[in-house]
């Protein structure tokens, strides 16, 4: 399991965010070795490649965001 911290923004009013967490696993895992609990992850099941192709590309049509910078935790 992978957690990323993401900076973008939303789709819809341009506010950028940042230092939300996302994790490439649809489940919370509890013994996550960053002290994360479930309600610190924004976003589940999203994996490092299409982080890397939403930057490229700038969009993603199936969220209400868009993801413009990101490190591995």
């Amino acid at each position: 399991m992978n957690y990323f911290e993401i900076s973008g923004y939303w789709k819809d009013n341009q506010d950028e965010f940042e230092g939300l967490v996302v994790t490439d696993y649809d489940d919370f895992d509890e013994d996550n070795h960053h002290g994360l609990i479930e309600d610190d992850i924004f976003y589940f099941g999203i994996s490092e490649n299409e982080i890397i192709d939403e930057i490229k590309n700038n969009f993603d049509p199936n969220r209400d965001f868009v993801i413009t910078d990101y490190k591995k935790l």
